[in-house]
């Protein structure tokens, strides 16, 4: 188990393919896929799925694995303060656990997804209830910029609700409105 649990440790934030995943454990696919179920309904993972609406039939199908507890994840990968997490290749995606896991938490009656399409635009968080979607972009950066993905749906207001940026600077966490469209509601 501490094997899988180093290797999802190095996934996080990552679209996971299931055999690709049991390969690099050494086990068939059914047997992953109870693990991973069973660290799902335990909270301990989130796999958050794509959006499902078909855009142009472009979107990754596979799910995203994030470590909901990022104490967890930074032990997994033997980071021990600060200074360490700041200098690790995954700090942005530890980073991107945390902000998805604070925002899906506040907002528990949003089903969560995220979206990629077939020439690589990816919006990180994606959270629709009724008709309503609020679309997330999540930097840790200084002098973040929007990818692709965002700035080119929130320019041509695909988003009714908007879209929403969140970094961590240089001194705080903070998190901004890129775009509204006009008359859309807040909530």
């Amino acid at each position: 188990m501490e094997r899988l649990w180093r290797l999802l440790a190095h996934y996080n934030g990552q679209v996971i393919h299931d055999s690709k995943l049991a390969g690099a454990m050494d086990l068939s696919v059914p047997p992953l896929k109870r693990y991973l179920a069973l660290l799902e309904q335990t909270y301990m993972i989130r796999l958050l799925l794509p959006f499902e609406t078909n855009l142009k039939k472009r979107l990754v199908r596979s799910p995203k694995l994030y470590l909901r507890d990022t104490g967890v994840l930074h032990a997994l990968l033997e980071i021990e303060d600060f200074d360490q997490l700041l200098a690790n290749t995954q700090v942005g995606e530890s980073w991107e656990a945390f902000v998805i896991e604070q925002l899906v938490n506040a907002l528990p009656r949003w089903r969560p997804s995220f979206l990629r399409t077939g020439n690589c635009a990816e919006i990180d968080l994606l959270l629709e209830r009724g008709g309503q979607r609020r679309v997330f972009e999540i930097k840790l950066s200084k002098a973040p910029k929007p990818s692709r993905g965002v700035s080119r749906d929130c320019s041509s207001h695909q988003w009714p609700a908007g879209c929403w940026e969140s970094h961590r600077g240089p001194r705080a966490a903070s998190s901004r409105r890129r775009s509204q469209t006009p008359g859309a509601g807040r909530g």
